[in-house]
């Protein structure tokens, strides 16, 4: 899965912080993303206003849905999860 980031904050962020993610199919069931040397992954300071892009792995079993969240889980106080739903179709464009 490709995907971007772009830092809307105040302050640089570190690349590596923006690649754990999890997928949920329609069953709940949760796949962490996988790590490949020939996945692209966002290494390095992203500067504020600047964007980042990557790659994402994942084994999931095919549904009809899915949902993609960043930082699920977290176990800082401010964290933040970020949520997408989509479809198969749009998963397999």
């Amino acid at each position: 899965m490709d995907y971007s980031v772009k830092n809307v904050g105040s302050e640089p962020i570190n690349g590596e912080d923006v690649y754990w993610a999890e997928l949920f199919d329609d069953e709940e069931t949760m796949e962490g993303n996988q790590f490949f040397d020939s996945a692209e992954q966002i290494t390095g300071e992203i500067a504020v206003g600047e964007t980042a892009s990557g790659e994402l792995v994942f084994y999931a079993t095919e549904s009809s849905n899915y949902q993609l969240i960043f930082n699920y889980g977290a176990l800082e106080e401010n964290a933040t999860s970020l949520k997408w739903n989509f479809s198969q179709d749009e998963a397999s464009n």
